[in-house]
């Protein structure tokens, strides 16, 4: 069950993810009309990536981590609620401040790493077979899954919301796109944090489990 849980909150975080990075750069030709903000915004999010292995391990070691994942998809939502709003305005420093917010709170890749880990070692402790390959492969494929899936949903709803490349479009077309691009990501973000948070595997439990393994490990010496 944690195992599915988990498995079902990174592809639906993962959707919203990639389906916002595949209709992102629409975003900055179109509503704010400032192609080369783009970079800026990219190498914002990056630093803010990096921050990330910063506090990160503190965190996870001292939160039950399905609550980080939970923490992680709701700050994105904020970020990308923000994003919409700027947008409108046009605040284009703002939205390079938000940018490095979004990357530095988006620890939901560690979590499903280390979450995963203490899933595997709880099948293993009730079941007595280690099920690492099963799991990371579901997780790796759930990955490449979202990012078909996102790009391809993303595209499909600004065409329909009156999106047409390279054309003069009306204030309310646009809106609309800014709406998809940035509100669209937070109902996958939110749905995936309720998965998170449904997620029964705690860090105590995760201890408890490593000292069972410990002992399993010298009796089978």
């Amino acid at each position: 069950r944690d195992a599915v849980l988990l498995i079902l909150a990174m592809f639906i975080f993962l959707t919203g993810l990639f389906g916002r990075i595949g209709i992102m750069g629409y975003y900055f030709i179109y509503n704010l009309k400032n192609p080369l903000l783009l970079a800026t915004f990219a190498t914002a999010m990056s630093g803010g990536n990096m921050v990330v292995n910063l506090y990160a391990p503190y965190f996870l070691n001292k939160v039950d981590k399905k609550w980080i994942g939970v923490f992680s998809a709701i700050c994105q939502s904020l970020c990308c609620v923000a994003f919409f709003f700027l947008g409108e305005i046009q605040a284009e420093a703002a939205i390079i401040i938000v940018g490095f917010l979004y990357g530095a709170t988006n620890i939901v890749p560690l979590v499903s790493t280390g979450l995963g880990a203490e899933i595997i070692d709880d099948n293993w402790v009730r079941t007595g077979i280690r099920s690492d390959g099963i799991i990371y492969s579901c997780i790796s494929f759930s990955t490449k899954f979202g990012n078909a899936i996102g790009g391809s949903i993303g595209i499909v709803v600004l065409g329909a919301v009156g999106f047409v490349a390279n054309s003069e479009m009306t204030p309310q077309i646009l809106t609309r796109m800014n709406a998809v691009i940035n509100f669209g990501p937070v109902i996958f973000f939110i749905i995936s944090a309720i998965l998170f948070g449904m997620n029964r595997m705690t860090n105590k439990k995760g201890q408890e489990n490593e000292e069972k393994i410990k002992i399993m490990m010298k009796s089978d010496d």
